[in-house]
């Protein structure tokens, strides 16, 4: 499903970002790169940037994931810097 802009000032996205939920896992594409996944189960989330770790989230993958994070982890309208996403993230190899 495309992800819609809630909390973002952006009117849309413009079909550059999509979910997918498989059983208890909501995964985010940012054009057309997996980049974060919710598992449910675990209250936990992990970024990706291709194959690298995380650091190298572009500008736009980030109101993405930001956007994204809001809507299905978070449940609220809060401010999320790059710095307290990654905090919390789990590392993936």
């Amino acid at each position: 499903m495309e992800l819609k802009s809630i909390f973002d000032t952006r009117k849309s996205f413009y079909k550059k970002a999509f979910y997918v939920v498989v059983g208890n896992n909501i995964t985010l594409y940012s054009y057309n790169t997996k980049v974060c996944e919710i598992d449910t189960n675990e209250n936990t989330y992990e970024i990706w940037e291709g194959n690298c770790y995380y650091y190298f989230l572009t500008n736009t993958t980030l109101r993405h994931v930001k956007e994204f994070l809001k809507q299905f982890f978070y449940k609220r309208d809060v401010f999320l810097t790059k710095k307290e996403i990654l905090k919390n993230a789990v590392k993936v190899n």
